[in-house]
């Protein structure tokens, strides 16, 4: 399982992506979408195994699905509000 999960006094936010098992992944997206921080699946197109993403996101736990593409211009918005993609980046987000 590759899961990301980081909690600051302000931002928490997950990020599952591709991986075969569907429990443990999907339920601490879960977990995290109930304290109020940002969940994210990896969509379809970009994984190679879909097991986890797809569990997470048939619960309701995923508020955002992204490509591994635009996750990180997601995360830039997500932590700084004011900050706006650059041009480049325009279209990257699913």
């Amino acid at each position: 399982m590759i899961l990301n999960q980081q909690y600051t006094d302000d931002v928490a936010y997950e990020f599952v992506r591709d991986e075969v098992g569907d429990e443990d992944g999907a339920d601490a997206l879960g977990e995290v979408k109930s304290a109020g921080g940002l969940t994210v699946a990896q969509d379809e197109y970009s994984c190679v195994v879909f097991g986890m993403p797809k569990a997470a996101i048939e619960r309701g736990h995923a508020m955002r699905v992204v490509s591994l593409d635009a996750l990180a211009n997601l995360l830039i918005r997500h932590c700084n509000p004011s900050k706006q993609p650059e041009q480049s980046e325009v279209g990257l987000e699913a």
